[in-house]
């Protein structure tokens, strides 16, 4: 992933992601979409979309109500993590986890006023330029082009507590942490409340 950032033809290396996905022993396709049935008879959200990946080109996919496919089937698709759960299959193709051509897909967000960036991980920048620093430079990236063109931009990425929880991020799909994440989780959305429903917005124009 941080070779494909750096890349002039990341679909080249996303498509290598993706056969190691393809071939990786996981569950069956079938169980990693029964985990989501209780999305069964939901309809898209009318501004809901989802990021994904072509596991045989390498290609981004953003899809949403206009995609012809099951709510289920999309949301399927942006989980799938490579290795770690199978690429879903949609339209005679198989995806991955958009999160294979960017973490945030920040810039899908361009054109808007107001923008709330959401990172599962710590977007910090050592000195030792470890491939987690050169995904970091892309993502800030991203921030910085949005902020260019006249979005206001908010990020919000975990607290030291969850940080130190997952041993930097590198323990979070430890299952036998999920109730505890859940309570750090809760606790960060509750001390972020206030600073987002302010006009942070307005603030950040000012400075």
């Amino acid at each position: 992933m941080a070779q494909a950032s750096e890349s002039s033809t990341p679909e080249l290396i996303r498509k290598k992601i993706g056969q190691i996905a393809l071939q990786a022993k996981t569950m069956s396709e079938e169980q990693a979409i029964k985990r989501l049935d209780y999305l069964d008879g939901y309809e898209w959200p009318e501004n809901f979309k989802v990021t994904t990946v072509s596991a045989t080109t390498g290609e981004f996919a953003f899809l949403g109500k206009d995609s012809n496919i099951k709510l289920k089937d999309g949301v399927a698709s942006s989980c799938a993590l490579p290795g770690v759960l199978p690429p879903v299959t949609i339209n005679n193709d198989r995806y991955v986890d958009g999160g294979v051509r960017s973490m945030v897909n920040a810039d899908l967000a361009a054109g808007y006023n107001f923008v709330i960036v959401v990172s599962c991980f710590s977007l910090e920048i050592s000195l030792n330029n470890t491939s987690q620093d050169i995904l970091n430079k892309g993502l800030l990236s991203e921030v910085d082009i949005l902020r260019k063109s006249g979005s206001k931009v908010k990020v919000i990425s975990p607290n030291s507590e969850f940080l130190k929880l997952t041993k930097e991020g590198t323990d979070m799909f430890n299952l036998t942490l999920m109730p505890e994440s859940w309570q750090v989780g809760r606790r960060q959305a509750v001390s972020e409340k206030d600073d987002v429903d302010s006009p942070w917005y307005l603030e950040e124009a000012e400075a």
